[in-house]
């Protein structure tokens, strides 16, 4: 394959846009490719929805512009709408996705190929991410299993030793936990058996508790809330409405009385 184009979905807080110009991009550059790298997101940061692309060829790239039929979708959370992550990619092209349930999507795989992997355990296993955090630290082994699609598709060997050194350079803190989430990655990433009939699986939901009786109405959850999501009665009772709250964390950071924390919830998803 000479040229590729590839379109990336995360939440604000996985690493996608350090996966995509600080992992992947410089890989691709230093093994003689063109490459063009760029995130799109607006204000927001974590827990918003963030795109990414690339573009890599052996010819001089001239394209600028989004990627609306990629030939690599790459998803980094399923809770992201899945008609967006599928969006204008065209039948036998590839889908990336991280999921602990890829029996879910045996069904996309009956017209294009499905790469899976547990991104979120194997982080979490290195002590990069933490199990109770709703948007992980995934980059690493996320850009690990991209390499293995890259390797089958064009057929090219990326050498340890190279990513060993970008990864040096991109992530100084935790770089061999870093590239061993690349490796097992890499090693663990699976093509899906294609399904006519998808099952039922629960599906972890996330939700930021109500302020306990620790709360001792500082406001600052109400203050620094991006989305105006926490409301306050006349006698200064925090309410968090779930429909606007959009998971960042931020409250919970902020609060001195950990009085607000997240929990898990399940519910039977097909998908």
């Amino acid at each position: 394959m000479n040229k590729c184009s590839i379109r990336l979905f995360a939440y604000g807080g996985q690493g996608m846009k350090m996966a995509l110009q600080k992992i992947v991009a410089p890989v691709l550059g230093e093994i003689g490719y063109f490459t063009q790298a760029f995130p799109f997101f607006g204000g927001e940061r974590r827990g918003a929805v963030v795109s990414g692309y690339l573009r890599f060829s052996t010819d001089k790239i001239t394209t600028h512009s989004f990627i609306t039929e990629p030939d690599i979708s790459i998803s980094f959370d399923e809770r992201i709408p899945f008609d967006a992550v599928t969006a204008g990619l065209p039948a036998g092209k590839f889908l990336l996705l991280n999921t602990a349930l890829p029996a879910r999507y045996a069904q996309a795989a009956m017209d294009r190929k499905v790469y899976t992997l547990n991104a979120k355990d194997i982080s979490v296993s290195h002590g990069i991410a933490k199990p109770e955090d709703p948007f992980p630290l995934i980059n690493s082994a996320m850009a690990g299993a991209f390499f293995k699609l890259f390797e089958y598709i064009t057929g090219r060997t990326v050498p340890d030793e190279l990513t060993r050194r970008i990864f040096e350079g991109a992530l100084p803190v935790k770089t061999d936990e870093n590239f061993l989430a690349f490796s097992d990655a890499k090693r663990l990433v699976q093509p899906l058996a294609a399904s006519e009939t998808p099952g039922e699986y629960p599906v972890s939901l996330f939700r930021v508790t109500q302020p306990n009786g620790l709360c001792t109405k500082c406001r600052l959850c109400y203050i620094f809330c991006s989305k105006r999501a926490i409301s306050l009665t006349d006698s200064e009772v925090h309410i968090i409405n779930e429909a606007k709250c959009n998971l960042c964390g931020v409250c919970i950071k902020l609060c001195p009385r950990n009085a607000i924390s997240f929990e898990t919830s399940e519910r039977e998803d097909t998908r």
